[in-house]
């Protein structure tokens, strides 16, 4: 072996004498760079839309059932007094009597 040769000798040791560490694939990953405040700010703006568009998109069939539900209500509303349902206003109320106490014995 030359001594202008600047690769290790053969055997797994470098000049020094060290054992030569086994070569481990390294993932190529690409170079780090910190997330700007412009692009948290994009982040966290893309957040809150998405989140608002989801409520949005999944509570408009529980709007559709409450807004049918409150016109049934309010179409049986409009009949006569003593045919309207309890909750309307203007409607009888049922009242419940309580029994008269027994007396006392003395």
């Amino acid at each position: 072996m030359p001594a202008s040769d600047p690769s290790p000798p053969s055997g797994g040791a470098d000049r020094r004498g060290a054992p030569a560490a086994p070569a481990t694939p390294q993932p190529a990953l690409p170079p780090w760079r910190p997330v700007s405040g412009r692009q948290k700010l994009r982040l966290a703006l893309l957040t809150v839309a998405t989140v608002a568009a989801l409520t949005y998109v999944l509570q408009r069939p529980h709007q559709h059932l409450v807004a049918e539900k409150s016109a049934r209500h309010a179409e049986a509303c409009q009949g006569p007094a003593a045919s309207r349902p309890a909750d309307c206003p203007g409607a009888r109320m049922p009242v419940l009597v309580l029994p008269a106490a027994p007396a006392a014995s003395r």
